[in-house]
């Protein structure tokens, strides 16, 4: 003989087939309900992510401009100061050029030793020196 395999839902089979059709649409109804609560709770969810993720991008792009904000100010500082650094370095010069061009030898002799002052000269002294016997004619 042969065996016949038995199918597991055929149990199921049979057990429906024995339910009242008024307890099949009864059940039937609490799935629809029950899968439009869970449809319902999804679609909240959805609604709810997506609000958050509006959130965070605004967010983020606060946070992004606050950092360009800050990176302005920064620079605006770093022009400033080069521009005061430049302007103090011209007055400099002029002073040096029109009013005290003594100024740097005179403060030498007070700041650097005589020591120090005959060593500097002897290293500038071949620099500063004209030598005008070939410029000349003979």
């Amino acid at each position: 003989m042969e065996e016949v395999e038995q199918n597991p839902w055929d149990d199921v089979r049979f057990k429906n087939a024995g339910l009242e059709k008024g307890t099949l649409k009864q059940m039937l109804a609490e799935m629809k309900v029950r899968l439009q609560k869970s449809t319902e709770s999804c679609a909240k969810q959805e609604k709810e992510l997506v609000k958050k993720y509006q959130e965070i991008l605004r967010q983020m792009e606060k946070e992004k401009e606050v950092l360009l904000l800050e990176m302005e100010m920064h620079f605006r500082c770093l022009v400033f100061m080069v521009m005061i650094f430049i302007r103090l370095l011209g007055y400099m010069l002029f002073y040096l050029q029109y009013i005290n061009p003594d100024l740097l030898t005179d403060a030498l002799d007070m700041v650097m030793s005589r020591g120090s002052l005959k060593r500097l000269r002897d290293v500038l002294f071949p620099f500063l020196t004209l030598e005008v016997e070939e410029l000349l004619p003979h």
